[in-house]
């Protein structure tokens, strides 16, 4: 069992940032991960009831394809991807595990679908292939913002119609290039953090018809974060952050322990905090979640 011992998260350096929310954690479970120190980093994505946690790793057998029930709490072991299109060995661009209507995606060196218990290709992705890229379910369709499809990252805005034989469509470029950041639905908007190996703080929505710029936020080379509601949720590490885009505004959560590697997702209209505590890798859900108020233009 997790410790109780909450850590203190203060000190903002945003501008037209909020005290510190209160927060509670529930403790959901965790999950004993010997293999830890052959990882380097993770991927979690949640469809329906079931949270998914998709290890990076060297060697097939130093691979961690899990899931877990949120309301029964059990764990079970997933198929790993065929070995000739793996997103998650070391070689190549780092899988991106997100959800669309009801379905488990994985964008990276390949593109698949998780059907039936097995991990099945997208056609037509060669040309479309992204490193790092932002993935969302925006509109009815999967948008794949910035990334690389070599070094350099870039601005370039793809949307998929989805499944394994789905259509690829080009639109307006992003006003920035972005690689390791997020992409999130928001009502009728589309919101962007981006980040890079050069960090950056550029942040921007669509609002179905161009790209409108914001504020930038503080530089980052990576952002782990969801929506719900009105609000988003970045974590970093030991700490979650509550970014209101409507009023530009950021709080501290109070996070349930020290935490590393943390990634949220979103299931059953809940926050999820997935980190590394030690060698193992525990999952709490945030509970009275902080309202925000939505600033109208």
């Amino acid at each position: 069992m997790i410790s109780k011992a909450h850590l203190a998260l203060v000190g903002l350096l945003l501008v037209g940032c909020s005290p510190e929310e209160e927060a509670r954690w529930e403790f959901i479970t965790s999950i004993p991960n010997e293999r830890a120190s052959a990882g380097f980093g993770y991927e979690v994505a949640a469809v329906d009831e079931r949270l998914y946690l998709a290890r990076e790793a060297n060697t097939r057998e130093d691979q961690l394809f899990l899931s877990v029930s949120l309301r029964t709490r059990s764990v079970r072991e997933e198929q790993l991807m065929p070995r000739d299109a793996d997103n998650f060995l070391a070689a190549g661009f780092g899988g991106s595990l997100m959800a669309h209507q009801g379905e488990l995606y994985s964008f990276g060196s390949h593109a698949q679908v998780y059907r039936d218990g097995e991990w099945r290709p997208i056609a037509n992705y060669r040309n479309h292939a992204r490193g790092e890229a932002s993935y969302a379910s925006y509109r009815g369709q999967i948008w794949s913002l910035g990334g690389r499809a070599d070094v350099d990252y870039g601005s370039s805005v793809q949307t998929y119609s989805g499944g394994e034989e789905g259509v690829w469509s080009v639109l307006e470029d992003l006003p920035f290039p972005t690689g390791r950041g997020a992409a999130l639905p928001i009502g009728d908007r589309l919101f962007v953090l981006a980040a890079g190996l050069t960090p950056s703080g550029r942040r921007a929505y669509f609002d179905g018809e161009r790209w409108n710029e914001l504020a930038d936020g503080e530089p980052a080379t990576q952002v782990r974060a969801v929506a719900l509601g009105e609000s988003i949720y970045i974590a970093e590490n030991s700490r979650v952050r509550l970014y209101d885009p409507f009023a530009d505004t950021v709080s501290d959560i109070e996070a349930p322990g020290l935490l590393s590697e943390a990634r949220v997702a979103v299931a059953r209209d809940s926050v999820y905090l997935v980190g590394q505590e030690g060698v193992d890798i525990s999952i709490h859900r945030l509970l009275d979640t902080p309202v925000t108020q939505n600033i109208e233009d």
